[in-house]
C-alpha cells in the first residue's frame, strides 16, 4: 500500500468515527438547555390550604383575607357577617371575635382561619380581642376596615395599625408619644380638633402644653390607655410619667398637664 492509498484510508476512518458520534443540533440543545435551567416556582407555604379555605369562605357569603410574609408563609381568615339578635348564626360573639365595620358586625370563623390568636375557646394563649383584631387587620390587606377597631359587643376601641395611625397623627398636625417599642405610642392633637367637633367634651380628654401650645390625648389614634380618662386602666401617674421622659428626649417643654 503507497503512500497516497494510506493517507486516503485514514482519512475515511477519521470521518467514519466522526459520523458515529451523535451532534445534538442548536435547536436540541436549546431545548436541553431549557430543561436544565427551567426553575419551577414553589407556591407559598400554606397557599393551598389557605386557597381552598377561601373558596369555602366565599361559599358561605363570608370575606376571605390573606397574606403572604417575607418567610413565604401565608395566613388567612374569613369575616362572616352577624346580623344582632340572630339566635341561629353559626358564628356569632359567643363563639366568635366579633368587631364593627361600617353598618356590619364582622365575626372571625375559626374553621376557615390559621390566625391563632382568634381563637375563643381559650385554648389558645393569647387569645383576646385586641390580638385578634391586630392578626385581622394585618391579614387585610386591599379590604378596607375602619378604624380603630372596635370589638363587639363590648364595643372596646382598639388602635391596631401603629404605623397608619402615627402618620394620621401627624398630619393632623399632632404629636405622637412613643415609648420602648413602636406598638406602644399615644397621639395628642392640637386642642382645636377637639373644640370643632360638638360630640366631644374637653373635661373628658387628657390635656397638656406642649412648647406653649395646648394638645389633648386623642384615643382613635393612640395605642396606650395611659392618658385616656375613659379607659379602665386610665393611670394619671403613668400618662404624666411617660410625657416626661419623652418630652424630656424630644426637647419639648412640658407644662400645665
Amino acid at each position: 500500500m503507497n503512500f497516497k492509498s494510506l493517507l486516503g484510508f485514514t482519512i475515511l476512518a477519521i470521518l467514519n468515527i466522526a459520523n458515529a458520534v451523535p451532534v445534538a443540533t442548536i435547536s436540541e440543545y436549546s431545548k436541553r438547555s431549557d430543561n436544565v435551567t427551567r426553575s419551577t416556582k414553589s407556591l407559598p407555604a400554606g397557599y393551598s390550604n389557605a386557597y381552598i379555605k377561601s373558596k369555602a369562605c366565599k361559599e358561605k357569603s363570608g370575606i376571605p383575607i390573606m397574606k403572604t410574609d417575607l418567610d413565604n408563609n401565608t395566613e388567612y381568615a374569613c369575616l362572616v357577617k352577624y346580623i344582632e339578635g340572630d339566635e341561629n348564626s353559626e358564628i356569632n360573639p359567643e363563639n366568635s371575635y366579633c368587631f364593627l365595620n361600617g353598618n356590619d358586625i364582622l365575626c372571625v370563623d375559626n374553621k376557615l382561619s390559621s390566625t391563632k390568636y382568634c381563637d375563643k375557646s381559650g385554648s389558645t394563649y393569647g387569645s383576646s380581642d385586641m390580638s385578634c383584631l391586630s392578626s385581622i387587620y394585618e391579614l387585610s390587606g386591599e379590604i378596607v376596615l375602619d378604624r380603630p377597631a372596635v370589638s363587639y359587643p363590648s364595643m372596646e376601641k382598639f388602635a391596631v395599625t401603629p404605623r397608619q395611625d402615627q402618620y394620621d397623627c401627624k398630619m393632623k398636625g399632632g404629636i405622637v408619644v412613643t415609648y420602648q417599642v413602636i406598638y406602644q405610642y399615644m397621639c395628642f392633637l392640637p386642642i382645636e380638633n377637639f373644640e370643632n367637633e360638638s360630640n366631644e367634651s374637653l373635661e373628658d380628654i387628657y390635656c397638656a402644653t406642649l412648647n406653649g401650645k395646648r394638645y389633648c390625648y386623642d384615643d382613635n389614634l393612640s395605642r396606650s390607655g395611659y392618658c385616656d380618662n375613659k379607659k379602665s386602666y386610665y393611670n394619671y401617674d403613668a400618662c404624666k410619667y411617660i410625657l416626661d421622659i419623652y418630652c424630656s428626649n424630644e426637647g419639648i417643654t412640658l407644662e400645665d398637664y
